[in-house]
């Protein structure tokens, strides 16, 4: 396994697998994604915290990722892709940890690199798929973590996808667990600055799921520090 370091971290080569069918997985995420954006989902979005940058909304939401029928729902996982604790055991519990694990395993049998993106559907979660981002683990690397929002984003650019959501990553029981207002900064900074950049017309919504209240409170600031430069309608 070729191994080399990148932003201070491990870095393997995240190829899929030659034999790995991903043209079809692609063709399947596509036809779920027709029946994404559910009433559900827009009802439960409706009265979050928002700001709007360049015509995407940017949303805070506190509650459960797994219940989100958006485009792709990001998942914080380990460099294995094989699941773990926190949002990544709770998103291979949900979607079915046999079918997840097995396609990650025969799509990318040589793992996922820090900072970048693995996809995968979603199976039993009302999303149309799933990206996987590994971030930093072991001490603060912010060019890193906004790796994992930006390798997402592309990933989602791609595909011509409307909406994704993503979970606090690295605030847990990682490297951004002290210093969740820093994290979520760089979270949001690299999501405007990656807009900005790119002009994206089919993206409307990027989702920040917040699992507790002092993530919640530090999205609720960097938001709130933006308004005089963005609309905000809520």
């Amino acid at each position: 396994m070729a191994i080399v370091k990148m932003f201070g971290e491990e870095r393997r080569d995240t190829l899929p697998a030659k034999t790995f069918d991903r043209v079809s997985m692609i063709k399947r995420i596509k036809e779920k994604m027709k029946h994404s954006h559910s009433k559900e989902t827009l009802a439960q979005l409706e009265s979050c915290n928002s700001i709007i940058v360049e015509g995407v909304q940017l949303v805070i939401f506190p509650g459960n990722i797994c219940t989100l029928g958006v485009d792709a729902i990001v998942n914080a996982a380990n460099i294995r892709l094989r699941g773990g604790g926190g949002v990544d055991g709770f998103i291979h519990r949900g979607a079915g940890a046999k079918e997840l694990v097995g396609q990650m395993v025969e799509q990318y049998p040589r793992g996922c690199s820090y900072g970048e993106c693995c996809m995968s559907e979603s199976f039993k979660l009302p999303c149309a798929s799933i990206f996987h981002t590994v971030g930093p683990m072991s001490k603060m690397n912010d060019p890193l973590l906004a790796s994992c929002y930006t390798s997402c984003l592309d990933e989602l650019h791609g595909l011509k996808m409307r909406s994704i959501a993503f979970p606090a990553i690295s605030c847990g029981a990682y490297a951004y667990s002290e210093d969740v207002k820093r994290a979520c900064e760089v979270a949001v900074t690299a999501t405007i600055d990656w807009i900005k950049k790119t002009s994206d017309k089919t993206l409307k919504c990027v989702v920040f799921v917040c699992f507790d209240r002092s993530v919640k409170k530090a999205f609720e600031k960097k938001f709130y520090s933006l308004r005089k430069a963005f609309s905000n309608p809520r």
